[in-house]
């Protein structure tokens, strides 16, 4: 039986809001994942030398391929209605392309606390089955203020990071390099 079916059964939810809980499910388990895979780091050690040496020095390389391990995340987590539709899928891949960039800019404070409201969404999303069904409205809502907590807090980082770099760069700032620029640590 579907998520889809046992949410129906113990709240009565529009089709339309079902199908945007399910949306945002499946973005979260993407982005899970995306986190998963760049912490890990494992992977470019088995390519060979040169292809390693892209990996490194590369913005492009590098961000295609967090681009294409988003959009295998959400073909492999996503419905059917989200998977079998190219143009959405490549939204969504955006989307979240788009706060995985946000989440590079953030300091480490600001990149703990998102990462873990983005772990708090994907844990109520996932478990919301398993809580208690007298609480659901209480769960979604808890699931909303911590999204807007989410979005509010990326911006916020986002915005003292590119006016931090702005400061310092003064009139060499450039913002394509601002957002692609490769760090050396």
């Amino acid at each position: 039986m579907s998520l889809r079916k046992e949410l129906t059964k113990i709240v009565p939810l529009s089709e339309e809001k079902l199908e945007k809980l399910e949306r945002f499910n499946n973005i979260t388990k993407a982005l899970f994942i995306l986190l998963l895979a760049i912490s890990s780091n494992f992977v470019t050690t088995t390519f060979n030398c040169d292809l390693q040496k892209q990996f490194t020095t590369n913005p492009f390389v590098i961000h295609s391929f967090v681009f294409g391990i988003i959009l295998f995340s959400i073909n492999i987590l996503g419905s059917q209605n989200v998977s079998s539709n190219l143009l959405q899928t490549l939204t969504h891949s955006l989307y979240i392309y788009i706060v995985y960039l946000l989440l590079t800019k953030q300091s480490p404070a600001l990149f703990l606390i998102s990462v873990i409201l983005i772990i708090s969404i994907f844990l109520i999303s996932v478990y919301e089955k398993d809580l208690n069904p007298e609480y659901i409205d209480f769960y979604n809502l808890v699931n909303y203020y911590l999204e807007i907590g989410l979005i509010l807090l990326l911006f916020y980082g986002f915005y003292n990071s590119i006016n931090t770099d702005m400061y310092l760069k003064g009139d060499d700032f450039n913002f394509i390099n601002y957002l692609f620029k490769i760090h050396k640590c």
